[in-house]
């Protein structure tokens, strides 16, 4: 027993010095596995997360967003970082872009992800509300060339997002760097690459977002750069585009936040769809434990393999400064990038710099026009990279805007606003983001929320969803949706101070975007929630208006006016359907004349054409005048059906999946129903592009 005693040390030691979570040296390369991006959708900041610190899209849909949802708009590229070293005179590019992670290295400890939804999961307070951790190690010697070596380190990364409102505007990334290598690095660098941009300048609901219009500002308390649109400043051009064809507000302010309607007249689509101010730093960075300062460059951002910018007429490699030159992939030379790596961003306004009639324009200096398309380039380096040195540091990503129920609604008033409030609120997220670090990750003991009742669609996390299932009833002529959500348990605790202190539930309601403006529909008391109460479901008919898209939104709230984050929504806006009739001559076509879009306010569904006061049971022909026959609707449900829908993506699409060009179409509508098997009714709609 005593001789056993004496070997567990050992032994437990050597299992210890086995597993990747504590791991202290170099990991044989055979026993690397792929990497695995982990998509972070807790909070409102989406992000895609690797073992190898590769900061990157979602999955789906490919795109860093903010306000997260599926199918959000790119609100900006975010670049895979890169190392560089000068290991025994070869110079080292180590471009961590894959996502399998194959020629360059793979994961010691893949990355786990972690739901502690409500800080009753895996990690209780101790832990964000999702988080993954995992280790990445790069190789020592090129597989594609053997004989070349690269340079063995270690990465761990550990991503963390958190759904409390107060704390949902972040994204926060805890890193470390450890040399396993046998031999020195000279020249070691990190970068951590984001290309400033917003949906690339690309039509989203046929409305065109704008471009090479970022303006940045510097913080001196935060020591950051704060990234906001602004208005559209060709590299041509001394002076920002005059907009005179522009519908308001774009005939005051131009295209500053992108309002969806400045470019298309009588569009009812005035939200605005780049209100956000954004910033990234490098925090608490040390090298072997001491203090070090990061660097930030700003530059004009290139695409891949061929160094054009993202600027209106596209530029050539001539009309780009070398020192401006940033880009994206590999492939640029050393000497490329030592140069930017040579340059510290002045710590100053862009406008500011423009307007100092000292400084030349071309590029030479800071606060060029070919910075209104930027890269921001946070890294550190150069250091003497020591076998057993490791640096530590963390990575913050911050979103801020304006009320989003004003941005989305759009108008003079909040294109005038959305700057400086969007600047403010970054400011305070940030902030916020500063006490959780100083307080190890962990949310204040008076700041917990109740629980989430359900989380994103579409989210594949295990939580439940909110559901919502229209309802008509003729008798009373009401109509609208049947809504379902988790219920706050009966025995709930505050997490921080252990008393249940639930209150309620809020309904929300939204008639324009999946991120707002919600509307208040229902105030549900903690008592009043009873008597809706089955199961472990609360489940409310809420009554709306028929022929309306909406979508809808559930949260929970305490006695200390805490509320949860909006996570419980529908994806798809939905209309609540009429009463089926049995009065053929009553059916109608909605709107008609179709005016090039259905004038509802969501952009989602400008080319809804509803049939109403159908039979509960029919079948809907539509026919050219010529009598050719191209869209068949097979109609079992309530008293109206839309010809096709946003879920399908098929909204006046003929079955042949074409756009119905502009005339008169005549429809035939054959009933179902018990009793009235073959009574039709024929009418007309006229379609007006």
């Amino acid at each position: 027993m005593n001789a056993i005693r004496r070997l567990l040390p050992l032994w437990v030691m050597c299992l210890v010095l086995m597993l990747p979570e504590f791991v202290n040296a170099q990991v044989p390369e055979s026993q690397l596995v792929g990497n695995n991006p982990i998509e972070f959708t807790a909070g409102r900041l989406w992000w895609g997360t690797s073992t190898a610190a590769n900061y990157a899209e979602t999955a789906i849909p490919n795109v860093v967003s903010y306000p997260g949802y599926y199918q959000a708009p790119d609100h900006m590229d975010m670049i895979a970082p890169w190392i560089w070293v000068n290991n025994q005179g070869r110079r080292v590019k180590i471009n961590l872009t894959e996502r399998s992670i194959v020629s360059f290295g793979g994961a010691v400890k893949p990355m786990v992800n972690n739901y502690n939804y409500n800080f009753v999961g895996p990690g209780g307070t101790n832990e964000a509300e999702q988080w993954g951790e995992g280790i990445f190690q790069t190789f020592k010697m090129n597989p594609a060339s053997p004989a070349d070596p690269m340079g063995a380190m270690q990465i761990t990364t550990k991503t963390m997002v958190w759904s409390v409102p107060k704390y949902d505007d972040f994204v926060i990334h805890k890193i470390k760097i450890k040399h396993v290598d046998d031999v020195p690095f000279e020249d070691f660098y990190m970068c951590f690459p984001a290309q400033v941009q917003y949906n690339n300048g690309q039509l989203v609901n046929n409305a065109f977002k704008f471009k090479n219009d970022m303006q940045f500002d510097w913080d001196p308390e935060r020591e950051i750069f704060i990234f906001y649109d602004d208005v559209q400043w060709p590299t041509t051009e001394s002076a920002p585009i005059s907009f005179n064809i522009f519908e308001p507000p774009g005939d005051v302010t131009g295209d500053a936040g992108d309002p969806g309607n400045i470019t298309e007249a009588g569009s009812l689509d005035r939200r605005l769809y780049e209100p956000e101010a954004r910033a990234w730093g490098i925090l608490n960075l040390t090298y072997n434990g001491q203090p070090e300062e990061p660097h930030y460059n700003i530059l004009a951002a290139a695409e891949s393999g061929t160094r054009t910018g993202n600027f209106a007429g596209r530029m050539s490699d001539a009309r780009v400064p070398a020192r401006e030159s940033g880009r994206l992939w590999a492939g640029q030379s050393w000497e490329q990038d030592l140069l930017a790596f040579s340059h510290d961003q002045e710590r100053a306004s862009w406008i500011d710099l423009w307007n100092d009639p000292s400084r030349p324009k071309d590029g030479s200096v800071d606060g060029n026009l070919f910075e209104r398309s930027p890269m921001l380039y946070s890294y550190i380096g150069p250091y003497t990279f020591q076998p057993g040195d490791e640096i530590e540091l963390i990575i913050l990503y911050c979103f801020g805007e304006m009320d989003r129920n004003v941005s989305q609604r759009g108008g003079l008033e909040a294109a005038q606003r959305y700057q400086a409030e969007g600047i403010a609120a970054l400011k305070q997220n940030w902030d916020s983001a500063l006490e959780l670090i100083a307080n190890d990750y962990k949310l204040p003991a008076d700041q917990y929320p109740p629980p989430l009742v359900g989380t994103q669609p579409f989210v594949e996390d295990g939580y439940p969803k909110l559901e919502a299932e229209p309802f008509a009833d003729a008798s009373t002529g009401t109509q609208g949706f049947t809504l379902a959500w988790q219920a706050v348990p009966d025995n709930y605790q505050d997490p921080g101070t252990g008393e249940n202190d639930f209150a309620g539930y809020r309904v929300y309601r939204s008639e324009i975007h999946i991120t707002g403006p919600w509307e208040l529909l229902e105030d549900i008391s903690a008592s009043e929630a009873a008597a809706y109460k089955q199961g472990d479901k609360i489940v409310l008919q809420a009554e709306t208006d028929p022929g309306i898209p909406f979508r809808f939104a559930v949260t929970s709230y305490d006695r200390h006016g805490l509320e949860s984050g909006i996570t419980a929504y529908t994806f798809f806006a939905t209309e609540a359907p009429k009463a089926p009739s049995d009065d053929m001559t009553q059916i109608r076509v909605v709107p008609n004349p179709f005016r090039q879009r259905s004038g509802l306010l969501d952009a989602s569904q400008n080319n809804r054409l509803a049939f109403v006061n159908i039979p509960a049971k029919c079948t809907i022909r539509i026919y050219t005048l010529a009598g050719d026959l191209i869209k068949i609707i097979e109609h079992d449900g309530f008293g109206e059906t839309t010809w096709g829908s946003q879920a399908n993506g098929n909204y006046l699409q003929t079955d042949f999946s074409e756009s119905p060009a502009a005339g008169l179409y005549i429809y035939h509508v054959t009933s179902h129903v018990a009793g009235q098997e073959g009574q039709s009714h024929v009418g007309k709609f006229m379609i007006i592009r």
